[in-house]
């Protein structure tokens, strides 16, 4: 026997306000507002209604509303014609519908849809100081010829 497709879908009304981190399995439709960060398993879908102040990572994100973040999807965004994207875009996959505003950046191709923000580790202040050059090692100098080399000072 196959195993049954997810039917899980979550839904969030145009009065729902959030602060924080959304961590979604399945299917989602927003249409209040978040502010912080929002990461799906399945399709993102931001409604018309939805004011989005957030990054945003899932597979593929379909916006109708208004997101100012970082957007990241690992297959496609969609931007229809209610969509107004202010931020930095990374996808494969991208539709922008007439009618749609996008102010930004898109960066496409499989390298930059990153499923989730990696937090670097700050460099210890060592690490972050360039090495001197090191000395050139004396050149051999050809056979029979002798170099005198000046002392440090």
């Amino acid at each position: 026997m196959s195993e049954p497709l997810s039917t899980d879908r979550t839904f969030f009304s145009a009065g729902t306000r959030i602060e924080g981190t959304l961590e979604l399995d399945g299917e989602v439709k927003l249409e209040g507002q978040v502010k912080g960060k929002v990461s799906g398993t399945g399709v993102v879908t931001i409604g018309e209604h939805a004011n989005l102040q957030a990054d945003v990572f899932a597979p593929t994100i379909i916006i109708h509303g208004i997101v100012r973040g970082e957007i990241h999807a690992t297959d496609r965004i969609e931007l229809h014609r209610s969509a107004k994207v202010k931020g930095v875009i990374h996808t494969p996959r991208i539709r922008i519908d007439d009618g749609a505003v996008f102010e930004g950046e898109c960066r496409m191709g499989p390298q930059d849809a990153k499923p989730e923000p990696v937090k670097a580790e700050a460099a210890k202040p060592e690490e972050r100081r360039s090495a001197p050059p090191a000395a050139s090692p004396p050149a051999a100098a050809p056979a029979g010829v002798e170099v005198k080399r000046a002392a440090p000072r």
